[in-house]
This record gives C-alpha cells, sequence and structure tokens, in this order.
C-alpha cells in the first residue's frame, strides 16, 4: 500500500475507492535498506527460498507512527495483544508502497487442490453459486477452533 491507502485503511477501513479492507498490508523494510532506496526504484519481492515473485515500483515511503496504527488497526496499544506486539516489536521502521508487477505465483507442494489463485476462488463461488461470501484470515495455521 502507498501511504494514502495505509491512511484510509488505518482511518475508514477502507481503501480510498470504497473497498472495505480492514487492515493494512505494508511492505516495512530496517533504516539500513531504506537508505538505499529512492522513489521509482524497482524492488524484487522473493519468497524465503529466493523466488522471484514480483517487482515492487517504489511510489512511498515513510515511516509510520505504529502506536497511532495499533490503536487504529487493534484498538489497543496493549503489547499482550499479539498483534500489537508484533506490530509494535518485530515490525522495521519504514514502510514502502507501490505497484506490484506478479512475476510468478509463489510455489506451493502442500494442499494444491486449496490453493487458488483470486480468479479461481471467484469461479469456484460462482459455479457453486455463492454471492456473499465472508473471509477470514488467521496469523496461525487454521486448527479446531477456528472451524
Amino acid at each position: 500500500m502507498k501511504k494514502d491507502e495505509y491512511d484510509s485503511v488505518c482511518r475508514d477501513m477502507r481503501l480510498p475507492g470504497g473497498t472495505l479492507w480492514p487492515m493494512p498490508v505494508v511492505l516495512d523494510v530496517p533504516e539500513s535498506f531504506r537508505e538505499s532506496l529512492s522513489i521509482k526504484d524497482q524492488i524484487v519481492l522473493r519468497d524465503e527460498e529466493g523466488f522471484p515473485l514480483a517487482v515492487l515500483d517504489v511510489e512511498d515511503i515513510w515511516a509510520p507512527d505504529k502506536k497511532a496504527e495499533a490503536n487504529l488497526v487493534f484498538n489497543t496499544d496493549d503489547e499482550l495483544h499479539p498483534g500489537v506486539d508484533y506490530l509494535l516489536n518485530k515490525t522495521n521502521q519504514y514502510y514502502i508502497g507501490g505497484k506490484i508487477a506478479g512475476l510468478e505465483l509463489p510455489r506451493h507442494y502442500d494442499s494444491r487442490k486449496y490453493r487458488l489463485t483470486p480468479e479461481e476462488t471467484r469461479h469456484q463461488f460462482a459455479k457453486l453459486g455463492w454471492s456473499k461470501i465472508v473471509a477470514f484470515q488467521t496469523r496461525n495455521p487454521m486448527h479446531r477452533a477456528h472451524v
């Protein structure tokens, strides 16, 4: 997300165009990496094994107010909350935003039949006749309590 999108999501839980988006999605980087960047640079985004997945065109670089983000997104800045703890203690100091161009989908070797692209997911919903969809993302792999 660019800063205007990030601000809109934190403040209103919506992208600037009105699409519901309850949590910001950002690329956090350390100061040492941020110092090597300029607007209009391109960054290759890689998976954990080093395979290139996408290219990010750097359009925004900023230092967020993470306490404000915690209060807006989680309604608390109490570090006993795991999301707040992660945000305040594990994310890097700077966020980078811009357009992303996909190169290749991530390589997965497990649960392949459940790893659908957004287009495949929409097709499956239509095939099943579903018109109202609710999504839930966990911070951990799904387990019985989520079901």
